[in-house]
């Protein structure tokens, strides 16, 4: 599987495919922020700067895009 990376704080991505033969296309609206984050426990790393939450959100976006490929979208 190839590997895409959409990280990034604040990252709102759309990501749309066919799916496979004639089934109606699909849309999949993806939006995060970082207070969602699994690490993220203080305000002070929610600072767009802040590089440890920056690869924790870009991992867990790399994580439900590959899901959502998987499933088929």
């Amino acid at each position: 599987m190839e590997t895409r990376s959409l990280g990034g704080v604040g990252v709102l991505a759309c990501v749309a495919s066919a799916l496979v033969s004639a089934q109606p296309r699909k849309t999949i609206f993806l939006i995060t922020d970082a207070e969602g984050v699994a690490g993220v426990c203080r305000q002070d790393q929610t600072d767009p700067k802040d590089q440890e939450m920056r690869q924790l959100l870009t991992g867990e976006i790399n994580a439900a895009v590959a899901g959502l490929y998987d499933s088929g979208a």
